[in-house]
Order: structure tokens, then C-alpha cells, then sequence
């Protein structure tokens, strides 16, 4: 696996109480380390009043997990070339 596409933000609404409907920062920095040698794309962290997190929080988990340089950023409406 190249190229992990996750969804973040830790998006947290009333209805499941405490849960939250993607991963945190940490979780995705879990993640990335079991897909050791894979690009990290995240996605649906930002836009709605439901996340937690947002961009900066899931680059300084990355940072402080020294893998800060595997994250791919897309920006919202430009087409992203992917080299793998």
C-alpha cells in the first residue's frame, strides 16, 4: 500500500455521546505507522462545526510523531496529482 486516504477531525456529535465519527490525530498517526512506508492523505477534517480537530492539530500529531513529512495535504476544489 502506497497511499492511505484517512478520514480525520475527530468529528463528535450529540447523538453518540462521547464517540467520535473519525479518527483523531492520534489515531491517525497509529495508523500511518502500520502503513509504514505509505503517503497520508487526510480528508474530511475541516467544514463542518462537527470537527474537533482541524488541520493544525493533525500536522503537529504527525510532527511530534517525526513523520510530519508523509502527510499530503489536498486543497478543497483543486484537482491533485498523486505520485506514487
Amino acid at each position: 500500500i502506497r497511499a492511505v486516504i484517512l478520514h480525520l477531525g475527530a468529528a463528535s456529535v450529540p447523538e453518540v455521546g462521547p464517540f467520535h465519527l473519525t479518527m483523531t490525530a492520534v489515531e491517525g498517526v497509529e495508523t500511518a505507522r502500520a502503513f509504514s512506508s505509505a503517503m497520508i492523505i487526510p480528508v474530511h477534517y475541516e467544514g463542518w462545526a462537527h470537527f474537533v480537530e482541524g488541520r493544525t492539530e493533525i500536522a503537529r500529531a504527525f510532527a511530534a510523531a517525526g513523520i510530519e513529512d508523509r502527510l499530503r495535504w489536498l486543497e478543497p476544489g483543486q484537482a491533485t496529482r498523486i505520485e506514487l
